[in-house]
């Protein structure tokens, strides 16, 4: 992870809790947070990114809820952001 990825990350950290989204013990945030952090409108939005392949980015499965790693976020945003 390069030193503006890491940035990132604590700054989505900080935007994530402060909005009151949840955060897991691994670092993750549920798909409404990730919405937020990644400038959609809502999590149904994210999930038809996924659906129609325009969003790579990984997820893990809790029961019917999707996560995803802050830091996997704050990655593809400096990779989006870096062309």
């Amino acid at each position: 992870m390069t030193d503006d990825e890491a940035g990132l990350e604590a700054r989505l950290f900080v935007f994530v809790r402060e909005r009151g989204y949840p955060v897991a013990g691994d670092g993750s945030t549920n798909e409404s947070g990730a919405a937020a952090c990644l400038g959609y409108a809502s999590r149904s939005t994210l999930a038809k990114q996924h659906a129609c392949g325009k969003l790579r980015l990984r997820f893990r499965m809790a029961g019917r809820s999707r996560w995803y790693a802050i830091a996997d976020i704050a990655r593809y945003l400096s990779d989006w952001r870096n062309g």
